[in-house]
C-alpha cells in the first residue's frame, strides 16, 4: 500500500499511481510510515506538523476509506521514545503535557458536538495511545486559503468571493449558537475544497461561553486577531470571530493584508474593499469595512445582522429573500406582480436563488462575462452552461445548454447541445450533476 494514496501499487519502494517514492525517515519526531493505530489506522505520510500535534494521512482497514489523524505532540515539551511511537514529556515538563492533553481532548469533544455543522471538519474517532492522544477526522483534500490568498488574491471573482464568506459566516452562526467561539478563524483554518465548498478547521483556541462576552485566555493570529484578543481582559464574544472572517475576506479579495489590530489601533487606516476592487459594490464594501472595525462595539455583534445587510439574491436562503423581496423589490415598478427566481435544492449550494430580470432570460454560468447567474467555482459548471427563456404566462421555460457536462431534465435525459427544448415551468432540471438541481420558484407581494 502506498502512504500517499493508499492504492496496493507500491513496488520496490515506487508507487505506480502517485509517483511516491519512499526515503529513509528524516524526521526523528513523525511518526513511521505504515504504522498501526488502534490495531485500525495505517499512518502515511504527514500534512503538517505544528507546535502542538502532528496530522498524517492515514488509511481506515474498518471503513476501506482516508482519513486524517492528529497526534497530540507538542515538540517543545516530550521526545519520541526510542521505539519510534511512544510521546514521552521531557523532564520537569511534565504538567506543561498533562495540560496541553487536556486541551487536546476538549478540542476532539468540542468537534464531536458540533459534528452535524457541514462546513466543520468531523472529528470520527479518539483515543489514547502511546503515551498521548489521537484525534481520527474526515480527510480534506483541499487548500487553504492562505495559499489560495497568495496565489489569487485580488483576482478572485466576486461572486465566488461572496459565496465563500456567506458560507464561512453561517458556519460561524451555526457554532455560536452552541455558545462556542472559534478565536482562530484566520486563511490557515479555512480549506478550500475542489467542489468549491469550504472547511473551517483547527478548533484549538476554541471555548465554550455561557454568557453574551467572555474574558478568555490570549490567542493571536497577527493581521486577523482583533484587540479584544491581545488581553486576557478583553470581551470576546461573535464579534471576535466575525473581524477575522472579515479580514480574510479582506485579503481574498484584495489581495491585500489587512495590517496587525495594534496598528490599527495607533491609527493605521484600510482602504475600503469598493475604493481597491470597482467591481466589488458599495454595500458588499461597507458590510466588510463594518465587519472589521477595531472597536469591538462598532463591530456586528452577531452573524445574522450581518447577513442581514448583505443585499444579494442569489446568496442567501429562500426565507430571508423573501423578507428582503417584500421590502425593497416589491416597492418599484413590479407592486404586485410576481418575481421569477432559479433556486438550487439540494447539493453544497442548496437555496441559492437567481431572480429573472425582466426580459426573463437567465444564463447561469461561470463567467461574469456571459452570464447574469454567476455559479460558483465549479469544474463541472461550465463558464457558460445553460440559458433559461421563461414564458411564465403559458407556464412554461426554454432551456438552451451550452456546456461540456451537460444539462438533464426528466429525470436524466440529457438536452441536446444548443438545441432549445421547452420543459414545463414546474419541471426540475439539473447543470452537469443531480447536485446541482434547480426549480423555478416564484415570489409575489
Amino acid at each position: 500500500m502506498c502512504p500517499r494514496c493508499f492504492n496496493h501499487t507500491l513496488h520496490e519502494g515506487v508507487c505506480a499511481s502517485c509517483g511516491y517514492y519512499i526515503t529513509p525517515q528524516k524526521n526523528p519526531i513523525i511518526l513511521p510510515e505504515f504504522t498501526t493505530l488502534k490495531n485500525r489506522y495505517t499512518v502515511g505520510t504527514t500534512l503538517g506538523i505544528g507546535g502542538f500535534g502532528i496530522t498524517y494521512s492515514a488509511w481506515d482497514s474498518y471503513e476501506n476509506k482516508r482519513k486524517a489523524i492528529k497526534e497530540f505532540f507538542p515538540n517543545s515539551h516530550a521526545n519520541r521514545g526510542v521505539d519510534g511511537k511512544s510521546v514521552i514529556p521531557m523532564t520537569g515538563e511534565g504538567s506543561l503535557f498533562s495540560t496541553g492533553l487536556d486541551k487536546f481532548s476538549k478540542e476532539a469533544s468540542i468537534l464531536l458536538d458540533i459534528g452535524g455543522i457541514e462546513s466543520v471538519v468531523k472529528v470520527e474517532d479518539f483515543f489514547q495511545e502511546n503515551g498521548t492522544a489521537y484525534m481520527v477526522m474526515e480527510y480534506v483534500d483541499g487548500v487553504s486559503l492562505r495559499t489560495v490568498c497568495k496565489t489569487e488574491g485580488g483576482q478572485v471573482p466576486i461572486e465566488r468571493a461572496k459565496t465563500v464568506f456567506v458560507a464561512l459566516a453561517k458556519t460561524l452562526d451555526r457554532i455560536h449558537a452552541y455558545k462556542l467561539l472559534h478565536r482562530d478563524v484566520s486563511p490557515d483554518n479555512i480549506m478550500m475544497l475542489p467542489n468549491g465548498s469550504v472547511k473551517l478547521i483547527d478548533f484549538g483556541a476554541a471555548r465554550y461561553v455561557s454568557g453574551h462576552a467572555a474574558k478568555l485566555t490570549v490567542v493571536l493570529k497577527p493581521g486577523f486577531a482583533p484587540m479584544e484578543q491581545y488581553s486576557s481582559k478583553g470581551e470576546q464574544g461573535a464579534w471576535t470571530d466575525i473581524y477575522g472572517l472579515a479580514c480574510c475576506m479582506y485579503w481574498y479579495i484584495s489581495g491585500i493584508r489587512v495590517p496587525d489590530a495594534l496598528d490599527r489601533h495607533r491609527g493605521k487606516d484600510v482602504e475600503p474593499l469598493h475604493m481597491v476592487r470597482s467591481d466589488v459594490s458599495r454595500n458588499f464594501s461597507d458590510v466588510i469595512r463594518k465587519a472589521m472595525m477595531p472597536d469591538k462595539n462598532q463591530r456586528y455583534q452577531s452573524v445574522s445582522s450581518m447577513l442581514k445587510d448583505l443585499d444579494r439574491f442569489d446568496l442567501i436562503t429562500e426565507q430571508e429573500e423573501i423578507s428582503i423581496y417584500n421590502k425593497k423589490v416589491c416597492l418599484d415598478h413590479r407592486r404586485g406582480k410576481k418575481q421569477f427566481f432559479a433556486q438550487l435544492i439540494g447539493g453544497p449550494f442548496d437555496g441559492y436563488l437567481f431572480p429573472f430580470p425582466e426580459h426573463n432570460r437567465l444564463v447561469i454560468g461561470r463567467s461574469p462575462t456571459y452570464c447574469n447567474a454567476l455559479m460558483p467555482a465549479v469544474d463541472v459548471i461550465s463558464r457558460k452552461h445553460c440559458t433559461i427563456d421563461l414564458v411564465p404566462e403559458q407556464e412554461y421555460m426554454i432551456i438552451t445548454d451550452h456546456s461540456t457536462c451537460g444539462t438533464f431534465i426528466y429525470q436524466g435525459v440529457r438536452l441536446s447541445k444548443e438545441d432549445p427544448t421547452p420543459v414545463g415551468i414546474n419541471e426540475e432540471f439539473w447543470m452537469a450533476d443531480p447536485q446541482y438541481k434547480i426549480k423555478i420558484i416564484a415570489i409575489t407581494k
